[in-house]
């Protein structure tokens, strides 16, 4: 006896739809079709098979096969998949193949458009694999224990937005040809206990991760790390091999920490690279260092992205106090401002922490009737001196505290002369800087 299907839904197997070759085996015969009848909290299972189509994923909506599939090539979409809405959809055990454009694009311009891959087999073999241009930060694709691979040049990976794209645990493979780098020129890729067969690089706004990753281009002879844009990039614990050719390049800031570097190439690292605990291992096993060392000797060490500022008044502001006027001081020049968290008269504390904040102001014109203090105001809290004494004519005062500050707090310094006049002036000059504000993160 044969059965046929009778139902639109299959209520009774692995999931509500399932997509087979064959009209007897699911409920259709095509994954598109599937799509079209689901809804989101809908999965759709394959059976073995190959599946030349294109496919628009619906949110909420999850593609899946047997467990293994995936990496057996059992089941195998060739085409693209398609992400531009928001929410999340799960692709797992299946594998995808490209067919003359990406097997998977993230496009548009919606915010939290989210793709899993889970366990799947990743073919870039006549086109780059995974176009990411989704104009969204919040937008991702999350790839965990997939293996991939890259033919003859052919991208694995292309980011040309704000996207997040996140590896882990994958392993991929060179299928031969000219090996080419996945790119990012607007958002992140990051590579987490993964295994890497092409090169990575960034430009724009782009940058790369890696933690527990090694990535291999020693056969190829190729620079494995390329950092080329603004916002830093970072690897920890990370393994890059390159053959004859420099391992690590950076224009923009790269900061590696606990590294194993190889290469023949005289330059093994080189640009604007920070670096803690990297090992650099040349033409027979021999350390050579190219590049700014995170650590400018022992026992000694820069913390570059630490907020640290210095500003000072460069014209003198008359008649500003004296009078009992909380006046807050003009600070209009800065000398320093690592990261740049001081502007109009302003520190804003980037990150939850304790900061030492020091001012000192010189008043003038004042008389021996008056008194005053230093405050610094911060947003939990104001600071006061205690009551200073005036002499006539200048009076410098200082001021310290280190304080408590939460992220996007604001901290100012003021002062205040009572039992006179509005007489006093607050000293600036454009070489002599007695009225400062300064301070940094201590802890």
């Amino acid at each position: 006896m044969t059965f046929t299907r009778a139902l639109a839904t299959n209520n009774y197997g692995p999931a509500k739809f399932i997509v087979s070759a064959n009209t007897y085996e699911g409920t259709h015969t095509t994954i598109a079709s599937a799509m079209t009848a689901a809804s989101s909290g809908d999965t759709i299972f394959i059976r073995p098979g190959t599946y030349t189509e294109n496919v628009t994923l619906k949110a909420g909506v999850n593609i899946t096969a047997y467990q293994g599939d995936g990496y057996n090539v059992n089941v195998n979409i060739v085409g693209k998949l398609t992400a531009t809405t928001a929410g999340n959809r799960t692709i797992s055990g299946v594998g995808l193949q490209t067919n003359g454009a990406s097997f998977l694009e993230v496009s548009g311009a919606t915010v939290g458009v989210v793709v899993k891959l889970i366990g799947c087999y990743l073919y870039a073999s006549d086109a780059t694999g995974i176009t990411a241009s989704n104009s969204s930060a919040s937008s991702n694709i999350q790839a965990y224990n997939c293996i991939y691979r890259h033919d003859s040049t052919r991208a694995f990976i292309v980011i040309s937005s704000a996207n997040l794209a996140i590896f882990t645990y994958c392993e991929g493979t060179n299928g031969g040809g000219t090996n080419t780098a996945s790119t990012t020129s607007s958002g992140a890729l990051a590579f987490y206990y993964c295994k890497v067969t092409h090169p990575i690089s960034s430009s724009g706004t782009g940058s790369l991760f890696g933690t527990y990753s090694r990535f291999t281009m020693s056969a190829d002879n190729l620079t494995a790390v390329a950092h080329g844009g603004s916002v830093q990039s970072i690897f920890e614990h990370c393994m890059m091999e390159s053959g004859t050719a420099s391992a690590v390049t950076a224009v923009g800031e790269l900061l590696l920490r606990n590294c194993i570097i190889g290469s023949s190439n005289a330059a093994i690292i080189s640009g604007a690279i920070y670096h803690g605990d990297t090992l650099c291992i040349g033409s027979g096993n021999t350390t050579s260092v190219t590049n700014t060392p995170y650590y400018t000797d022992i026992g000694r060490y820069r913390a570059p992205y630490q907020p640290a500022f210095c500003a000072f008044n460069s014209v003198t502001d008359s008649n500003q106090t004296g009078d009992g006027t909380d006046y807050t001081v003009d600070f209009d020049t800065e000398i320093f401002d690592q990261n740049s968290n001081f502007s109009a008269d302003t520190f804003t504390a980037p990150v939850t922490g304790r900061y030492q904040l020091n001012c000192n102001i010189l008043c003038q014109q004042c008389t021996t009737a008056m008194n005053g203090k230093i405050s610094i105001n911060t947003s939990n809290r104001t600071w006061n001196s205690n009551n200073l004494v005036c002499e006539t004519g200048n009076n410098e005062y200082n001021y310290s505290v280190l304080c408590d500050m939460d992220a996007s707090d604001t901290a100012v310094c003021k002062v205040l002369v009572s039992a006179g006049t509005k007489v006093v002036d607050i000293f600036g000059d454009a070489t002599d800087c007695r009225t400062t504000f300064n301070g940094y993160l201590a802890c």
